[in-house]
């Protein structure tokens, strides 16, 4: 066990932190190949592998706070709470997912596929940071497998032989991925694989609840039950009725399909190659805004960042014409105000996650973040208006 795994130019580096940074990109390389065997579109990869690290990251340590009954984490802001205290992550993820997805013009059936996959094999790299750390330790037990953690880490029961739990977590996942990825191969189970996952994780996570071993953190509720457990036998509930009677699952998976088909005519959409390039021009651009007003009144420098994106997308067709491009909305017409809008903002977002940047690559379209959020895609002038769906 690693709390601390090394130093880079004096920076230290944890294990914990080091696994969920792995785990993003296992997640998202599993996202990406799985979809491109479908034949699907490869940009959910992307917006999903950011949204699990905001989930893993900043939505546990607000749901730590919640649980934890720190309100002044709400009250009292300061960067530094966000470093102590996580709860949930997996929770906090799977809200994220139940946002997505409504809002995300993709074929469910297969995205959902690839989703559970991916989100089994990323939870193996978890459980081994958390391994590494030492939090969501087990209790003291005489197995021959128990393992002894030492001072420096997360642990409360350092130096005292306990159960692995992270490990027969990990192990489960492992498990869990294998599994479901025959069964994606197979097409077995097509279009319910999510809710599989959901159901056997809850499960063997509920298991492995009764080896824990940190006391308080774990948030008891009412006896040996806490409040992991409680989140746990509502998932498997929630999964079995879903599994079982699947018919408002299935309406809403063909209403996705329904709103997932686009006209795809020749020379729409412009290239991905294209579209990148301006997604860096515009970050260089608004690089050089926050510069510029950083010398003149810094604190007003982030709002020149996402200034630029807002204001500049009010006036990006007549920008655009003069290069043979234009902006057009679901309709094929030209977009609205609220739209550009929130194409700006999404836009600033995207640039601010560097990840996010990459997204017109990885879409068929070539959509950035903000084009997604926004409904919106860029075309060739010479399409016809009618011919043109997003």
């Amino acid at each position: 066990m690693h709390f601390r795994l090394f130093d880079v130019c004096g920076i230290p580096v944890y294990g914990l932190g080091a696994c969920l940074l792995v785990s993003g990109f296992a997640f998202l390389t599993a996202m990406a190949l799985l979809l491109r065997r479908r034949r699907e579109n490869l940009a959910p990869a992307i917006d999903l592998t950011v949204l699990m690290w905001v989930g893993y990251t900043l939505l546990a340590r607000v749901l730590y706070a919640v649980n934890a009954r720190e309100w002044t984490f709400f009250t009292e802001f300061e960067v530094s709470k966000f470093q102590d205290g996580a709860w949930g992550g997996q929770i906090g993820f799977a809200l994220f997912v139940a946002l997505y997805l409504p809002f995300s013009r993709v074929p469910v059936r297969s995205l959902t596929d690839a989703l559970a996959v991916s989100w089994a094999m990323a939870t193996i790299w978890h459980k081994i940071g958390c391994f590494l750390a030492g939090c969501c330790h087990g209790a003291e037990t005489s197995v021959p497998w128990a393992v002894v953690f030492p001072q420096d880490g997360l642990c409360a029961l350092a130096g005292r032989p306990i159960h692995p739990t992270q490990l027969y977590d990990a192990g489960a996942a492992l498990l869990i991925s294998a599994g479901l990825l025959a069964a994606y191969l197979r097409r077995r189970g097509e279009g319910r694989l999510l809710w599989w996952w959901g159901l056997l994780y809850a499960v063997t996570k509920f298991a492995s609840e009764w080896t824990r071993g940190d006391g308080g953190t774990r948030f008891p509720m009412l006896g040996p039950l806490t409040t992991a457990m409680a989140v746990e036998i509502v998932a498997a509930i929630a999964c079995v009725a879903v599994l079982m009677r699947p018919v408002l699952w299935r309406r809403f998976v063909e209403w996705q399909e329904k709103r997932a088909e686009v006209a795809t005519g020749p020379n729409q959409f412009i290239s991905r190659r294209m579209a990148f390039s301006i997604t860096l021009v515009n970050v260089g651009l608004a690089i050089t805004a926050a510069i510029g007003t950083y010398l003149v009144a810094p604190a007003w420098s982030p709002v020149a960042f996402v200034g630029y994106y807002v204001l500049g997308g009010l006036v990006t067709n007549p920008a655009l014409r003069f290069f043979g491009l234009r902006l057009v909305d679901g309709r094929g017409g030209e977009p609205g105000v609220m739209r550009l809008v929130v194409r700006g903002l999404a836009s600033a977002l995207g640039a601010a996650l560097v990840l996010w940047l990459f997204r017109p690559l990885f879409d068929r379209r070539g959509r950035s973040l903000g084009d997604a959020c926004a409904g919106t895609v860029l075309v060739r002038r010479t399409v016809d208006r009618a011919s043109v769906a997003c």
